[in-house]
């Protein structure tokens, strides 16, 4: 190993394979980030590659050292797959914080090593950062379940962004991440057992070990330049997840939120049709299969990317369950997605299911509207009555008229929210805006005289006749309802204002200022009381 004066801040630690010229462009970018060469170094492990790639590693250790006195440590072991790689360079690392990244990757900019760095100081205790993967840079022309993969992964950021999904042990991406170095070898480090999904097992064992906290680092981007792939290694991808993800659930005490059937429960009739086909008729799978990548590659190549996107994901599931069937009957399969449909359940349950409304399925959401609606009514979720929420609650075909509105509005059909809008009018005597935002079981007492255009959390009670919105013009923005709050007969809810959880807002209250959570405000404007937990019954 060689001599340098100073231990390293971030050790960045690279494994490779076959990738002789494609890593150099990861090198380049790594070479000219903006922190000193004392406070990084570089470590790469070639993992028995047979092409040039030991030679262009070691030319770029030299010219890392001539350039700018950069560290670069270049390893060789025998083939053992990326878990064993890596773990081989931690071994050598000084660094504090360590930074994982594939061979594939490109720093977006010059600060893309300072991001990471910075947010690590400027946190307490041990933090795992998720960096920013990007689509490849420049956009090239890529195989369609790339652009599926891709927009995974944009959907997932934009989760952590607004605060609907909170990151964790199941998003480790090695590709580009970072941690402690003592971390990682207090839980101890990557398993070298899983030639896949070793990343994922990783970041359930430092959640289920430690109190570190996964936390989005988006300033921390890279390019994600992956080489063309192919179809077939998408599908034996997905074989390898199957199998490795239920050895993980397995490995971790059968964890529920591990539970790889968790991928195969889905409200789509499609969906739960071939999961049924993939676990009995394994022949039909073979057939099948051909025929939705023939589908997918073809619509690719016309431009029409967006419709490749359920041919990938329908593929990606057959594939998943014969990785699956590698390790599982088709009856044990079918046990784990009972646990999860019991575990589904026995959560939609639940009083309030979550603060803010987010749309799923137009299935799922009507689902949930009518199981939440029996918890507020204090009744069991069973056959009978769910009979009776459909068709003996006006609340709920009022809040199923919306939700065919908001369908028929995501797929452009004409027409179809403008006469849904006025039937509801006719019919109910409410207005509810298109762009409202409905938390499930949001119920109408008393649907006459409500105007309506706001974001309304789970489980709100509406008495009636109530104008909520927003009519000034210097304060853009609708009033924001959280989950359970309740609206007395006649108020008004005027402005770009919240009112808080379980917040109640008495009969003709005109109410123009934020109320607190469990707050109560009554016929004058504003005035908000804010009540103790023990006053909460009164």
């Amino acid at each position: 190993m060689q001599e340098h004066v100073t231990r390293p801040e971030l050790s960045v630690v690279i494994a490779t394979y076959n990738r002789g010229r494609q890593i150099q462009t990861l090198l380049v970018g790594l070479l000219e980030q903006d922190l000193p060469a004392k406070d990084y170094e570089v470590i790469i492990i070639d993992d028995g590659s047979s092409d040039d790639t030991a030679i262009s590693i070691k030319a770029f250790a030299q010219h890392a050292k001539e350039k700018k006195d950069l560290f670069v440590l270049t390893l060789t072991q025998e083939n053992a797959g990326q878990a064993a790689a890596r773990d081989n360079g931690v071994r050598h690392a000084r660094g504090q914080y360590l930074v994982f990244l594939d061979d594939d990757m490109e720093p977006l900019d010059q600060s893309f090593l300072r991001a990471f760095l910075t947010m690590h100081h400027e946190r307490e205790g041990d933090q795992v950062l998720l960096g920013r993967i990007l689509p490849p840079k420049g956009n090239p022309p890529r195989a369609a379940f790339e652009y599926w993969w891709e927009g995974h992964i944009e959907d997932l950021y934009a989760g952590f962004k607004m605060g609907t999904i909170q990151p964790s042990g199941k998003h480790f991406f090695s590709a580009n991440i970072s941690m402690p170095r003592q971390l990682y070898l207090e839980v101890g480090g990557f398993q070298k057992q899983f030639r896949h999904a070793e990343d994922h097992e990783l970041g359930v064992r430092i959640q289920t070990r430690s109190q570190a906290v996964f936390a989005y680092c988006e300033s921390a981007a890279a390019y994600h330049n992956s080489p063309h792939g192919k179809f077939s290694s998408f599908k034996n991808r997905a074989e390898l997840y199957g199998r490795y993800f239920y050895e993980i659930y397995a490995l971790h005490q059968k964890r529920p939120e591990l539970n790889p059937a968790q991928f195969l429960v889905s409200d789509s009739t499609v969906k739960r049709t071939l999961t049924t086909v993939a676990l009995d008729r394994a022949w039909l799978v073979r057939l099948l299969s051909p025929v939705l990548t023939c589908a997918a590659y073809s619509l690719a190549k016309l431009g029409l990317r967006s419709l490749t996107k359920p041919f990938c994901a329908l593929l990606y599931l057959l594939h998943f369950i014969r990785g699956m069937r590698q390790v599982l009957s088709a009856a044990e399969i079918r046990v784990l997605l009972e646990q999860v449909q019991n575990e589904a359940v026995s959560k939609m349950e639940g009083p309030i299911l979550s603060t803010s409304p987010v749309e799923r399925s137009f299935v799922y959401d009507v689902r949930m509207d009518i199981l939440q609606m029996l918890a507020l009514f204090e009744r069991p979720a069973n056959f009978k009555n769910k009979i009776w929420c459909i068709f003996g609650l006006d609340a709920f075909m009022i809040l199923f008229l919306f939700r065919l509105r908001r369908l028929a509005i995501k797929y452009h059909i004409p027409l179809v929210n403008r006469f849904l809008r006025g039937w509801q009018c006719l019919r109910y005597g409410i207005e509810i805006d298109k762009n409202c935002k409905l938390g499930h079981g949001v119920t109408f007492l008393h649907s006459q005289a409500i105007v309506i255009e706001a974001e309304v959390g789970n489980g709100v009670m509406f008495f009636g006749s109530n104008t909520i919105g927003n009519v000034a013009r210097d304060k853009p923005g609708t009033p924001v309802i959280e989950a359970g709050a309740v609206i007395g007969a006649g108020a008004r809810i005027l402005g770009a204002i919240r009112i808080g959880r379980f917040a109640s807002i008495g009969a003709n209250a005109v109410v123009m200022g934020d109320v607190p959570e469990h707050g109560t405000t009554i016929i004058k404007p504003t005035r908000s009381i804010k009540m103790s937990s023990g006053d909460k019954s009164a």
